[in-house]
């Protein structure tokens, strides 16, 4: 294309090809959360473990801590 010109763009031309979703998506139970209502809508309810800051359940101790330590944790540093 000639210097300064810039070829036009076909509004119908996707820039990637559409990606087939499958029929059904299978979703861990780990990666459920909420229970149906407004409230809870990405909280996980159905955990054993309670983070005593929130109301984030989790699965396993160590999932707890995790999420404790990267959300809750004072004393980490966190620059913008």
């Amino acid at each position: 294309f000639a210097l300064g010109k810039r070829p036009r763009s076909d509004p119908h031309r996707l820039a990637c090809p559409p990606i087939a979703m499958p029929e059904t998506m299978e979703i861990a139970d780990a990666a459920k959360s909420g229970d149906g209502t407004v409230i809870n809508v990405g909280i996980k309810t159905a955990g054993s473990f309670q983070c005593p800051e929130c109301r984030q359940k989790f699965d396993t101790e160590k999932a707890k801590q995790l999420h404790w330590k990267f959300i809750h944790d004072p004393n980490r540093h966190q620059e913008d």
